[in-house]
């Protein structure tokens, strides 16, 4: 068989292996998507207890109850409906999806906000707060999810499992309910950041299921297929940009913010470790990230920290990357009340105690040296007595409890070691073979080493 034959083999294999075009069931996912996109009745209600339950998730913080709410609610149907109608010319469906989805959003946004209006917690939690700041991240999230769905629901033996995580992933409801939970409390950002992500996963779970629509070659109406193609990939165009550059720009900042926090905190705490500081205790520390300039804050006791310190102070914030950042160091001084007494008493205390702990350790093991070191001394008349009785061809030894370190894992291990000189016409296997069983024996010890000389 030829290179060419093999290579063009391969890439047969890879079409076969790759083509997600054969197990299509257009009809059914047409009629499937153009089902789910009605907003009436039970759908109406669904979407309304789950707006609820995700919001009591959020309220409470419980990850399990929000990803329940998301399984429930009906939002990805007239969201692929859109998708699939630009898909496929479709501008009866495109009309029918863009009004029932508009019609949902206000569904979740008003029960919601009633929720939150007459839920007794008020405090935004860690799982409310993530959906306020929607990044680039989320656009890659909601168009793989996306991908993901209707390659999912076209497929003729459709994976329910597939299309359950896609609703999970993509997280169409959180971001209503946030909404919703700014309008009830009033903080504007909330409601913008939080309609912002939601807008973000719809355009591109619908731009995802158009592309996977195209690839597969769903039918296209004929009487709009060339009127509007063109218009509809202008118009496409423009929702992608401006969906997208928001997100763009809250990604770059989230991963400077983060930046600065990693460098912020290692910084600090090389300040600790610093033996230029040994004089001075850390009372307070704290850093906030701006865009334009950021801020470190440290209070210190004891010694007054002269213009040299300060300077390596900066010096070190520059050595850790920090840029554009204001080093605002206070030295408290006079009374203190009692709490910053307090804080200070149990910040030495717990130096104290680490190194009266440290210490501890060493004497423990010094000790245990001692008195292993002085067992084999008092009983070593007793040894040589023995070893001239037992092994004639011993001239002289010495033991001792040694303990071996290896260099590359730094790890140690304690063994009995003993050095013996013996005449030259021993047999020195055997007898250490005897002597190692002996000692063993003697000293009730696993490990023994043996040096012959």
């Amino acid at each position: 068989m030829t290179i060419n034959e093999r290579v063009r083999r391969t890439v047969q294999r890879m079409r076969y292996l790759l083509n997600i075009r054969e197990d299509t069931d257009y009809e059914a996912t047409v009629t499937a998507i153009d089902k789910s996109i009605e907003f009436k009745g039970s759908n109406m209600w669904m979407l309304a207890f789950a707006i609820i339950i995700a919001s009591v998730g959020l309220n409470v913080n419980s990850t399990a109850v929000i990803i329940g709410a998301m399984l429930i609610s009906p939002l990805m149907g007239p969201i692929c409906g859109i998708g699939l109608a630009i898909g496929t010319l479709d501008q009866r469906m495109l009309y029918r999806s863009t009004r029932n989805l508009l019609y949902m959003v206000a569904v979740s946004l008003l029960s919601a906000t009633v929720y939150f209006l007459i839920s007794p917690l008020n405090e935004a939690q860690s799982e409310l707060l993530a959906r306020t700041r929607p990044s680039i991240y989320d656009v890659i999230i909601a168009l793989f999810g996306g991908l993901a769905g209707i390659l999912a629901q076209s497929r003729k033996s459709q994976a329910i499992t597939a299309i359950s995580g896609v609703a999970i992933a993509t997280a169409l409801m959180p971001p209503l309910c946030t909404a919703g939970y700014g309008l009830a409390s009033g903080h504007l950002s909330y409601f913008i950041g939080a309609l912002y992500l939601f807008l973000i996963n719809s355009v591109f779970i619908a731009t995802a299921t158009v592309l996977m629509v195209r690839f597969l070659r769903f039918p296209t109406s004929q009487q709009g297929e060339s009127e509007h193609r063109m218009r509809v990939k202008w118009q496409m165009g423009i929702i992608i940009t401006i969906a997208m550059v928001p997100s763009l720009i809250s990604a770059l900042g989230m991963i400077r913010e983060s930046s600065f926090n990693s460098s912020a905190v290692r910084f600090i705490e090389s300040i600790r470790q610093d033996p230029l500081f040994e004089n001075n205790e850390m009372v307070y520390s704290d850093f906030t990230y701006h865009s334009d300039t950021s801020e470190i804050r440290i209070t210190f006791v004891g010694q007054a920290l002269d213009d040299q310190r300060i300077n390596y102070l900066n010096h070190q914030m520059a050595f850790e990357g920090i840029e554009h950042t204001r080093l605002i160091i206070k030295q408290a001084s006079g009374m203190l009340d009692r709490e910053q007494q307090f804080g200070i008493v149990s910040n030495l205390l717990d130096k104290k105690e680490q190194e009266i702990a440290e210490l501890t350790k060493v004497n423990e093991e010094l000790i245990e040296q001692l008195n292993s070191a002085t067992g084999i001394q008092e009983n070593q008349d007793q040894l040589t007595r023995e070893i001239g009785v037992l092994y004639a061809d011993v001239t002289r030894f010495a033991i001792a409890d040694l303990s071996y370190i290896q260099p590359a894992s730094q790890t140690k291990v304690k063994r009995l070691t003993a050095i013996v000189e013996v005449r030259d016409s021993t047999n020195r296997e055997e007898l250490r073979k005897q002597l190692t069983d002996w000692l063993k024996a003697r000293y009730d010890k696993t490990e023994i080493e043996l040096i012959f000389q």
